[in-house]
């Protein structure tokens, strides 16, 4: 027959996971902890479970190996003055942290002041969140942008930005 699907709903994302041994009543409190570890209280605490609309889609082939790609995502803030000079313009480098959980690795850091810089879109911080293998999630002010890296081959990549 047909094997279950555990379905559930987490802000935006809708997650499903094949189990045979599961029930409907339980799935919607356990599919986002199982997915995102204890790292769901902080990310909820931060915005990333609300439902926001979603604007768009947009689509990337990358000339990169999709790892390198993950990698640079997860350089802890290293590359962002050098390739993203007006987003570095907004945040307090200083402040950029990094927290790891079961498969989660989480990256913050503090906007500039509103008065010392007109770049506001940041909102107070930006959260960066890498789901273990190939998932992003990224929090700033009002707004939201998560990219699924998809390997093409050893050398490129799909990346699918969604944006809320």
């Amino acid at each position: 027959g047909l094997i279950p699907i555990k379905v559930a709903t987490w802000g935006p994302f809708v997650l499903a996971k094949f189990d045979s041994g599961f029930s409907q009543e339980t799935a919607d409190n356990t599919v986002g902890d199982e997915w995102l570890g204890s790292a769901s209280d902080l990310l909820s605490r931060n915005g990333i479970d609300t439902s926001l609309p979603h604007i768009c889609r947009r689509e990337y082939i990358i000339e990169c190996n999709w790892k390198v790609f993950c990698d640079n995502y997860l350089d802890g803030g290293y590359h962002v003055p050098y390739a993203h000079g007006t987003l570095a313009s907004g945040l307090q480098l200083q402040s950029y942290e990094t927290h790891t959980y079961e498969r989660v690795s989480v990256q913050r850091c503090e906007s500039v002041q509103a008065e010392q810089n007109d770049f506001d879109r940041l909102g107070t911080k930006a959260i960066y969140a890498f789901v273990y293998p190939n998932f992003m999630i990224n929090r700033y002010g009002p707004w939201m942008d998560t990219n699924l890296v998809v390997p093409l081959d050893a050398t490129r990549c799909k990346v699918i930005f969604d944006y809320f």
